[in-house]
């Protein structure tokens, strides 16, 4: 659920922030960068098994599982998925390459795991903006007599992985059903909360009074009847502009039966 999304980008900050990880990594970059620190063997190697034990601990945790949930795009992959560790100890267990050739490799292998983490953490961010307005904090108990639970489910790629557009649809479902719930019903709504996320779908979970929950579930269903319509006229519309051969009246009426379909469906 929502709760155990943030749980997991809290993870991300508590084991890189909260532990000095990240801020370690910046300061051994800034510090090997000193002339006198680049020519000094024990100091770089110190440098490399540091950071190679703060990420074995960061290896063996929950991290690495929380951020396959939570990063799933090609251009965006958890700093987790490459073997840093493996980079460190490759230099460290070399014992041919020189100081030169260390210093430039440890700073290679330092600067990539930091842009890493700084683009996993720019992601992180906008999900949490997108999901802390929707965790109950309180985790406030509701009489399951009084409230109904109605949930729909999106499975679609292109919804699924643009939460923020998404998350601006649910504000819009919000007061809807925020005028919806007062004509229905004479008691004061309360507000309505989006409960659940699920890895490769969104399941939205709505606690609302049961007199509302019946008749938005009937409204839902004729809505869905419109929309089946909507996508009829889709499935046929290319077929019949084809036999209209470049009308511009003809193909315009087309467009604004489209529009008005669409406004149908609301």
């Amino acid at each position: 659920n929502i709760q155990t999304l943030i749980e997991k980008i809290g993870l991300f900050e508590l084991m890189l922030f909260e532990s000095g990880v990240k801020r370690d990594i910046e300061e051994y970059i800034k510090g090997i960068a000193q002339p006198q620190n680049q020519a000094n063997p024990i100091m770089l190697k110190d440098t490399a098994n540091n950071i190679k034990t703060s990420l074995e601990k960061i290896y063996d945790s929950d991290l690495p599982e929380a951020l396959g949930i939570l990063l799933t795009t090609e251009n965006n992959k958890p700093f987790t998925e490459t073997d840093h560790i493996s980079e460190f100890k490759k230099i460290i267990d070399d014992p041919n390459i020189d100081t030169t050739q260390f210093f430039t490799q440890l700073n290679d292998i330092l600067n990539n795991l930091k842009n890493q983490i700084q683009q996993n953490e720019t992601q992180l961010n906008s999900f949490k903006k997108v999901l802390e307005p929707y965790v109950d904090k309180e985790q406030e108990i509701i009489d399951s007599e009084k409230y109904s639970v109605i949930s729909f489910i999106f499975k679609d790629q292109n919804t699924i992985s643009r939460l923020k557009e998404f998350s601006k649809a649910l504000n819009k479902w919000d007061r809807a059903l925020y005028i919806y719930y007062q004509i229905i019903t004479s008691e004061p709504p309360e507000e309505i909360k989006l409960v659940e996320v699920q890895n490769g779908s969104i399941d939205i979970i709505i606690n609302i009074n049961v007199n509302v929950a019946v008749n938005f579930v009937e409204l839902v269903k004729l809505g869905l009847k419109v929309f089946g319509g909507y996508l009829l006229y889709k499935s046929t519309v290319k077929d019949i502009v084809k036999t209209y051969f470049g009308n511009e009246k003809l193909v315009k009426r087309e467009e604004e039966r489209e529009k008005e379909m669409l406004e149908n469906i609301g």
